[in-house]
């Protein structure tokens, strides 16, 4: 590998591709190619020594600074693939008719649900235990009320029945969301979010959260409809 490469060079100091390839019964080709990785790495440095390509390693602390280069570039992929995945996603179910599934647990999960459900086009429908989203996220649900706000997100909520509805009103973003209450409906530990061709599901319970993203147009459609249902038989 370029990394036994790398440590071969240490002990040998200076070495052309001549000699590199004897003691490792390696052509020279491959050994060319491995080399100009290392190069462009930054941890080998290639010079000229009488007309001949010479190879010698570089500090060992090298490696720490290409370390940690590769990291933030990991980081910054990472955070464009954020940005890029919910579209590439719903653009995959259009394209290939079939469903994505996205799976998150933790503080992880009420993010992600969170940063996908800002991507809305439409007005998010949403049905909530009041119960569970008061006594486990209640500042972070309120957090994301503002965010909501601010980009202009629209939500329809249907949650449990509970006994402050106008307080709890006046707290989630008042301005993008409108709540009503559906009299029977039970407790489910759970917030599920309906928008484009997505149904999101936050499980909070006691010691768990657990998120699921899923894109499928036929299903979110089904979903929708049930909603409307609800919607007229819910109380403001």
């Amino acid at each position: 590998t370029e990394l036994q490469l790398y440590e071969l060079l240490l002990s040998t100091g200076p070495i052309s591709v001549a000699n590199l390839s004897e003691q490792t019964s390696t052509r020279r080709q491959d050994l060319y190619y491995r080399l100009g990785h290392l190069v462009e790495a930054g941890i080998v440095e290639e010079y000229d020594l009488r007309k001949i390509k010479h190879y010698r390693a570089k500090n060992p602390q090298a490696l720490q600074r290409l370390a940690e280069q590769r990291i933030l570039r990991a980081e910054q992929v990472r955070s464009s693939l954020d940005g890029l995945l919910p579209g590439l996603t719903s653009q995959f179910v259009l394209t290939n008719n079939r469903p994505g599934v996205l799976f998150y647990e933790g503080q992880e999960a009420y993010d992600k649900l969170g940063e996908h459900a800002l991507t809305a086009t439409e007005t998010i429908k949403e049905y909530a235990d009041y119960t569970a989203v008061q006594q486990y996220i209640p500042e972070g649900n309120k957090s994301y009320g503002k965010l909501r706000e601010k980009k202009g997100v629209k939500k329809q909520v249907i949650c449990t029945p509970h006994p402050d509805l106008a307080g709890f009103r006046a707290t989630h973003a008042p301005q993008v969301t409108k709540i009503r209450s559906l009299a029977d409906l039970p407790s489910f530990g759970a917030i599920v979010q309906l928008y484009d061709q997505t149904m999101s599901i936050l499980t909070i319970r006691e010691g768990e959260m657990v998120g699921t993203i899923i894109s499928d147009e036929l299903i979110v459609q089904l979903f929708k409809h049930l909603f409307s249902y609800h919607w007229s038989l819910a109380q403001e």
